[in-house]
């Protein structure tokens, strides 16, 4: 088992409410489950001033998620899907793997 963690920095143009926000995100909730992956948390940050304006957005909404795979293929190609996505501007994937070593060690334990 793998964990990832994934924050994403979504257009505030297209994410306005809540209703935008879940017609957004599911899709990449379900490409995530597709690839084999297992959302253990998703937090919404909210919209934030960005340093520096990213195609020409000033402020975008954060989301925060961790990932549990067994895919060593999720990251390549959940970023590659990713990459092609209006909605999101920015995104950073990374392996927390050892920040969830003690969880890891306690599942091999019960199996």
């Amino acid at each position: 088992m793998k964990y990832m963690e994934l924050t994403l920095l979504l257009n505030t143009e297209l994410v306005k409410d809540d209703d935008s926000y879940q017609l957004y995100m599911n899709p990449i909730r379900q490409k995530i489950e597709e690839l084999g992956g297992d959302i253990v948390k998703e937090e919404r940050e909210g919209k934030k001033r960005l340093a520096y304006s990213i195609q020409g957005q000033e402020y975008a909404e954060y989301v925060y998620m961790d990932v549990k795979t067994g895919n060593k293929d999720l990251p390549a190609s959940l970023s590659s899907w990713l990459n092609v996505k209006d909605v999101v501007l920015r995104y950073l994937l990374v392996d927390a793997t050892e920040r969830h070593a003690k969880e890891l060690q306690d599942e091999q334990a019960q199996d």
